[in-house]
Formats: C-alpha cells, structure tokens, sequence
C-alpha cells in the first residue's frame, strides 16, 4: 500500500476542498502503518490509531456532491492494501478500509448521469473500486468478519454496475456466497440490482 501512496502527487490533487491533498496522504500512511500491524496486542491497540487515520480520509475525500478530485487515488491506495503480501491491511483495518469503499463509491451524485464538473473523479473513482473485485469475492467467501462481508456484497455490486464485464462474475460471486456469510436480502436485492443493469 505504501508503493501505491508514493506513486501519487497528491499536491496536486485536490481534497474535498480544494486544497493539496497532502493530509490525505498521511492518513493512508497513518493507516497503512496500523493497519499492517501483526498480533492481536498490536492491533488493539492500533485500533485507535486506524478510527483516527479513517476519519481524516473520509474529511479529505468526501464532497457533498460528487467524490473528491483526490478520492480516486485514494480508492487506488485502499485497494492495493487489501491484497496479499507485505503491507496489505489487516484485521479491524481490512474492515474499515472496505467500509471506506463503499461510502466513497455510493456517497453523493456518483451514479447519476449529471456531471456537476466532477465526472472524471466519478468515473475514475467507479475504476478504482471495480479493480478490487477479487478481493472483495474473496472477502465474501472466506472473511471471518460480518460486517467485511456485508462491505464485500456492497462493493461486488459496484463493480458490477459499473464495469460490465464484471456483471457476470459479480452476479455468480453473490450467488456462490457460502450460507450465513451476508444477510439473505442484502445478497437478493444485490443480485436484483445486478439483473436489473
């Protein structure tokens, strides 16, 4: 995730106010580095520290309108913690960065046709969501947490509503999710919106 971070010029991408989304960027670090904390000492207590690194990326990306310039790249960087291997997020902060996806992919004006001067942001935050499908079926199947995998039906469905070629895969992911993995309607009205595409 850090590698992802540092691939951004995030002085020149702007927050949900305008301004150089450079406290946008210490927060995903400040997540990142909780995030990937190992042992259930170390992650209680990094709990705190992953609420605090949430909050301040949901200030910065979060536009009453339409997702931030910024939120995008942010969505990118949330993605690529949630897949294996050094860095990836952990625990209470795999939960809380998949809970961010989603309030940044359904917030605001994002699925409506208007533009509002933020249809790039829109789009291209919708891509960045769309690439972490994998693991959001993933998620789904193996996840020991509910509220994940409450998340990971959410996101499968935006990325199947936006990438078409991911309807299908999206459509069988929620139809293969293990019994008592998500709530039996949240898994009908998912896969209805899907249909319905």
């Amino acid at each position: 995730m850090r590698a992802e971070i540092d691939r951004h010029d995030w002085a020149a991408l702007p927050n949900a106010f305008g301004e150089p989304a450079l406290a946008l960027r210490a927060a995903l670090y400040d997540l990142s580095a909780a995030g990937g904390a190992a042992g259930v000492d170390v992650e209680a207590a990094a709990g705190a520290a992953v609420d605090l690194a949430v909050q301040r990326i949901q200030r910065e990306t979060n536009a009453p309108e339409a997702p931030a310039p910024c939120a995008p790249a942010a969505a990118r960087c949330l993605v690529q913690g949630l897949g294996p291997g050094p860095g990836a997020l952990r625990g209470y902060a795999y939960g809380q960065a998949l809970e961010l996806l989603v309030l940044m992919s359904s917030g605001g004006d994002y699925y409506s046709d208007g533009d509002g001067g933020c249809g790039a942001a829109r789009d291209g935050l919708r891509a960045e969501v769309s690439r972490g499908f994998d693991a959001y079926a993933t998620c789904l199947r193996q996840g020991a947490d509910a509220a994940a995998r409450c998340c990971a039906v959410n996101l499968i469905l935006v990325s199947g509503l936006y990438d078409p070629r991911l309807r299908p895969d999206a459509a069988r992911a929620l139809r293969a999710a293990p019994s008592g993995a998500a709530p039996p309607d949240l898994l009908a009205a998912a896969l209805a919106e899907l249909e319905r595409a």
